[in-house]
């Protein structure tokens, strides 16, 4: 793109929106029920899932988490809380209201037409919100910026990319425009459709695979070759539904990962990701189970784990290593 054209003054309502959406609260109203025999031994997190429809899990686990969930009165702050026994569950159900958040920043406009949009996004931004009124993220950046943006339902036919992209279509207007997604703390070139015919068809290169995409990955660790496959399921465990993990054969989604390296370092390494599966959370959790962990994520280990034990263990029966083939290689 040596030619792509001058980057358009921002709209004048791009200056709200640098001004908006930290969850500040606005409560509305009070849900109370009563927990069911049927449901002691399940997370707390699981049980408001089943009682407050159109509200997703983590929304739900922050509630929980700011002390709007009493249970027989008293405030409770997990939200992997096990339910031992009956009582009366109170949620308030907060609501919220456009404030500051410092931590947004602007994506930079790659290219642009009158067809479609492509945006570096930075790190720490979300590609798209999961509420209204949510904090800001590069769908509503664009919506702000190029006026209201195409939306589509998904075409029927296609595999399903991951969980994640299920989830938002519940809201299809907070990803207008959207063609593809990003994970919050990744960086790299988002792509924005600004007509229903690119949509429909970018869409459909993406879910068809048709797309190949290229991740850059400075990881902990010494690869043992120097270009390998990745390629086991990832789902949710029973033991952390909040986490997508590898699992057995059989169990979530398949998905496939080949990688290069690119550069050596003492205890470091530069790869080049090539995910062919578009799953959630992919790169990490495959680069991750072959104990090359990306450098500088957040770690997700429990309060006081040591730094020896959070890093990822090697999952020789949960990945599966493929034979070399003409398609299928490893090199040292």
């Amino acid at each position: 793109m040596a030619h792509a054209p001058p980057c358009w003054t921002p709209a004048p309502d791009l200056a709200t929106l640098r001004t908006t959406m930290e969850a500040k609260p606005d409560a509305t109203e009070t849900l109370r029920f009563d927990l069911a025999p049927e449901e002691r031994g399940q997370r707390l997190d699981q049980v408001l899932v089943a009682h407050v429809p159109g509200w997703s899990r983590t929304r739900l686990s922050n509630l929980i988490q700011t002390g709007h969930v009493r249970i027989n009165g008293a405030a409770v702050t997990k939200p992997g809380l096990i339910l031992l026994e009956e009582g009366r569950v109170e949620v308030d159900l907060v609501r919220l209201v456009a404030t500051r958040d410092a931590r947004f920043k602007e994506p930079v406009v790659l290219y642009e037409d009158e067809h479609l949009v492509a945006l570096d996004k930075q790190a720490g931004t979300l590609t798209h919100g999961n509420q209204p009124g949510g904090e800001p993220s590069a769908a509503s950046w664009a919506q702000a910026r190029y006026g209201e943006l195409p939306r589509s339902p998904r075409m029927p036919g296609l595999e399903e990319d991951d969980e994640a992209e299920a989830e938002a279509e519940a809201n299809e207007a907070l990803r207008a425009g959207i063609v593809h997604r990003l994970d919050r703390d990744t960086s790299g070139v988002l792509l924005i459709a600004r007509t229903d015919t690119v949509l429909a068809e970018l869409k459909r290169q993406f879910q068809a695979r048709e797309v190949a995409k290229t991740y850059a990955a400075l990881v902990h660790g010494d690869p043992r070759f120097d270009s390998d496959w990745i390629e086991g399921h990832l789902g949710r465990k029973e033991q952390a539904p909040d986490r997508i993990s590898v699992v057995k054969e059989g169990e979530g989604r398949f998905a496939s990962t080949y990688y290069e390296v690119k550069e050596r370092f003492t205890g470091f390494a530069r790869l080049a990701v090539f995910p062919k599966t578009g799953r959630t959370h992919q790169v990490r959790v495959h680069l991750g189970s072959i104990e090359l962990s990306i450098v500088g994520r957040r770690c997700t280990c429990r309060r006081g784990s040591s730094s020896r034990s959070c890093r990822p263990r090697r999952r020789r029966s949960a990945g599966k290593r493929c034979t070399p083939s003409a398609s299928r290689s490893r090199t040292r």
